[in-house]
């Protein structure tokens, strides 16, 4: 066999596990995504907007503290795990990330409980109550939690990994329907304490399955262990936060300056219109290992190739979902909530949906830098367009004292923060390539829209019409881009030979 031949064979089954893990993880992430619109109407109306609310921003809040806590300590273990082959390995690049992330979580957990009672006063207005002694075991398994699916998903097990977030997940609906079925129990205490049983559950067997591997050894990180990783790491941990601003700080500030039933209304639009975020969230399970062999390898063509196909997927599905969301909003609304929410936020979520987009591009592309070890990169991008958010948030809300003012300033802040990141990599990836894709899929989505608007009219807006709706867009979207030849025949061939592989194996 030729080196040629040899090297063609290597790129393909490159390809083949990018899109067999793509396709793991996705088919895990419409699980994973659908808790939130199983938890949406079990909550609202079972025990009321302002207590999804609160829910709302005390679980935000505990994802955001547990993202920070590790202070961007970690970043090499994920970044170089997936290249590691033995135990001795494995063990440095786990071990000493997973004590110091420990340590600082039980550090936070003590402020926490010493602020607990301003917390309570400042966001929930003493409206909703809750222990902090229930969120701070919560905070503890989540580290545990966390560093076992990392190993397994930078070993490149995506499967595994898949399957313990979706379990955790829906342990979690499970405990919660337990709770309020069974037990009549409708507090936030009851949702702090079905997550921290999920995440016990699903977390003992992965740690116990690391174990069996690579055993347990106690390795305290040293000094320049510690400032070494804070170097590489923290950035990521500044756009993190930065990105949590535009993410999330919204519903905080809501909750402020206006109420916990204010977000009640904001979230479930919100969780609507994010739902796309799933594709570049897959991708950002599957990318990360296989762009960093490929790059480790000198296989930088590879790298290319594979972001150019996560990115015109993302466009692909995304454009019709933002058109969609115009006809199907209000209705879609309806059903997962009541009349209430849906008057009051439907407006919202094709606004939101289109930040969304500008969102789950900036993180395809985020991945470049992440191979790069560009990370102070990372954070220089997302900072500007995150202050911005911030602060218009902050002015115009408490002026307009409107929901539609978070929906506007999300859209601006992701796309200047695209903006930004377009202008970095102008010299290394060209984006202008992908516009011609993007005008086809908005000309196919608006004529999608158009039968759609009409169907809505003659079927109404019951479940089953909202269902019939969405399988006839997603069936004429892909008879009208078929017809404008989005994909070419080498794409066309290279899926077929995919298959077939499938097939014969």
């Amino acid at each position: 066999m030729s080196v040629a031949s040899t090297s063609s064979s290597a790129t393909f089954n490159h390809y083949k596990r990018f899109i067999s893990d793509s396709i793991s993880v996705f088919l895990g992430y419409i699980f994973i995504y659908g808790r939130g619109f199983i938890l949406m109407p079990l909550l609202i109306k079972n025990v009321g907007i302002s207590l999804y609310g609160g829910y709302v921003v005390l679980f935000t809040g505990l994802g955001f503290i547990s993202g920070v806590s590790t202070l961007g300590v970690g970043f090499s273990f994920r970044r170089f795990l997936p290249s590691s082959v033995s135990v001795l390995e494995k063990r440095k690049l786990l071990y000493p990330q997973f004590i110091f992330q420990l340590v600082s979580i039980l550090a936070i957990c003590l402020i926490l409980i010493i602020l607990s009672d301003s917390i309570e006063g400042a966001f929930f207005k003493n409206q909703i109550n809750f222990s902090m002694w229930l969120a701070v075991p919560i905070l503890v398994v989540t580290v545990v939690y966390s560093a076992s699916n990392d190993y397994f998903r930078y070993t490149q097990r995506i499967k595994r990994h898949t399957l313990a977030v979706t379990s955790e997940s829906y342990l979690m609906v499970l405990f919660v329907v337990i709770a309020i079925v069974v037990f009549h129990k409708k507090n936030i205490n009851m949702l702090l304490l079905a997550e921290l049983c999920a995440l016990i559950v699903v977390s003992i067997p992965l740690a116990l399955k690391i174990y069996k591997e690579i055993g347990c050894q106690f390795l305290i990180p040293s000094r320049d262990f510690i400032v070494k990783e804070i170097n590489l790491g923290f950035p990521l941990t500044l756009a993190y936060i930065v990105d949590f601003i535009l993410s999330g700080s919204d519903k905080f500030i809501i909750a402020f300056l206006l109420s916990v039933k204010e977000v009640g209304y904001y979230s479930p639009a919100y969780a609507l219109a994010s739902y796309i975020i799933l594709f570049p969230k897959v991708f950002g399970v599957v990318l990360p290992p296989l762009l960093s062999k490929a790059t480790d390898s000198g296989e930088h063509d590879l790298s290319n190739k594979l972001i150019s196909y996560t990115l015109k997927s993302f466009i692909l599905v995304s454009v019709p979902f933002i058109i969609g969301s115009i006809i199907l909003g209000y209705p879609l609304l309806l059903l997962l909530t009541n009349k209430e929410v849906a008057d009051a936020a439907y407006i919202t979520v094709p606004i939101i949906a289109s930040g969304i987009f500008f969102y789950g591009l900036n993180l395809i592309l985020c991945n470049i830098l992440f191979v790069r070890m560009e990370t102070k990169g990372i954070f220089s991008i997302t900072a500007v367009s995150a202050l911005l958010n911030l602060i218009l948030n902050i002015v115009f809300i408490y002026i307009f004292r409107s929901i539609l003012v978070a929906a506007v300033t999300t859209f601006i802040g992701y796309f200047v923060g695209f903006t930004i990141l377009c202008f970095k990599l102008k010299d290394t990836f060209e984006i202008k390539y992908y516009i011609p894709i993007f005008l086809k899929s908005f000309f196919a989505s608006i004529f999608m829209a158009a039968i759609l608007y009409y169907g809505k009219l003659t079927l109404g807006s019951s479940l089953w019409a909202v269902l019939t709706l969405i399988f006839s867009g997603i069936l004429l979207y892909i008879l009208f881009i078929s017809i404008l030849k989005v994909f070419k025949k080498s794409e066309i061939n290279f899926v077929r030979n995919y298959l077939m592989g499938l097939n014969k194996s």
